[in-house]
C-alpha cells in the first residue's frame, strides 16, 4: 500500500462530506472511488482548481491522507509529471470532477471500491487467523482447535453413515480424512489443484444448510490454511475435497463430466 497526502480546500472537503453523507458512504471511500474513476478514465487535458488570490492559509485547507494501492499512486504521479502538475492538484481535481458526475456513474466506482475493501478485510482476517494458528502450532502443534464447514444434506447423511459404520465420531472421521489428505498431497500443490479441478464445477450447485464443527490439531489447521491461501479458495472446500478423496468418490484420471458424477449431488459450496 502507498499513501497520498495533500491539502484540500475546506470548501471542497465540505462538499465531499455532504456527498458522502447523502450516499451513505465514508468520505475516504468516496475520494478513493474518485481516484479510481480518474485512473480508469484519465482525461487528455486537465485544468487544476484555481488558487485563491493570496494563496491558502492553514485555516482554508485540511490535510487529507489516502491509502492507495501502489500502482494507483504511481499512475497518479506519472500523470501529474506528464501534465507538469503536483500530484496533489491532480488528486484534488479528480475528486472535484467526480462530485459532478451523475449518481449512476458515481455508484459504479463506489461499488468497485466497496468490493475492494471487502476483499482486503477478508485477506486481513485470513492473515490474522493464520498468524494466530501458527503461534499456537509452534508451541503446541497437537493442541485441538475448532473449525467448521458446510455441506449438503445428502453429503451429511453420507458422513453420518460412515461414522456409524466405523463407530467413530464425525469429528474423528473428518480429522482422519484431512490427515490422510495432507500426508498424500500436503507438499504437492499441483496435485491438489488437479483434484480441485475435477470437482470445482460442482461448487455452484445448491448450497446445503448443514454445518459440521470439528476439532483438529493446530498443525493441520495451519497446513490447510496455507494451502487454501495459495489456491485462493476457502478452507472448507479443501475439507470437503479431503473427505471426497478419502471416500474414493472421485477419479481425477477421468474427464470432469465423468469423474465427478458420483459426487455431483453431494459436494456443495
Amino acid at each position: 500500500m502507498a499513501y497520498l497526502c495533500f491539502s484540500m480546500r475546506n470548501s471542497l472537503l465540505k462538499k465531499v462530506n455532504e456527498e458522502a453523507t447523502r450516499l451513505n458512504v465514508k468520505r475516504t471511500l468516496l475520494m478513493k472511488a474518485a481516484i479510481r474513476a480518474f485512473i480508469e478514465n484519465p482525461p487528455e487535458t486537465i485544468k487544476p482548481l484555481p488558487n485563491v488570490i493570496g494563496g491558502f492559509g492553514r485555516k482554508e485547507t485540511t490535510k487529507v491522507f489516502l491509502t492507495l494501492q501502489k500502482d494507483t499512486l504511481e499512475k497518479i504521479r506519472s500523470y501529474a509529471v506528464v501534465k507538469g502538475l503536483p500530484a496533489r492538484k491532480v488528486a484534488e481535481k479528480a475528486i472535484a470532477d467526480f462530485l459532478n458526475l451523475p449518481d449512476r456513474q458515481k455508484l459504479i466506482y463506489i461499488n468497485k471500491e466497496m468490493e475492494r475493501v471487502k476483499e482486503n478485510r477478508k485477506r486481513a482476517d485470513k492473515e490474522y487467523t493464520l498468524q494466530l494458528l501458527e503461534s499456537i502450532a509452534s508451541k503446541e502443534p497437537y493442541r485441538l482447535v475448532i473449525t467448521s464447514f458446510k455441506c449438503s444434506s445428502k453429503f451429511y447423511e453420507i458422513l453420518i453413515k460412515e461414522t456409524h459404520t466405523r463407530r467413530i465420531t464425525t469429528s474423528e472421521f473428518v480429522r482422519r480424512a484431512i490427515e490422510e489428505f495432507l500426508k498424500k498431497y500436503g507438499d504437492n500443490l499441483e496435485e491438489i489443484k488437479k483434484l480441485y479441478k475435477a470437482v470445482k464445477d460442482l461448487y455452484y450447485i445448491k448450497v446445503g444448510g448443514n454445518t459440521c464443527t470439528l476439532k483438529m490439531p493446530a498443525y493441520m489447521a495451519v497446513q490447510l490454511a496455507k494451502i487454501a491461501n495459495k489456491m485462493n479458495v476457502p478452507k472448507a472446500i479443501l475439507i470437503r475435497l479431503a473427505i471426497v478423496k478419502y471416500l474414493n468418490l472421485i477419479d481425477v484420471n477421468q474427464e470432469v463430466s465423468q469423474g465427478v458424477n458420483k459426487v455431483k449431488k453431494t459436494l456443495v459450496t
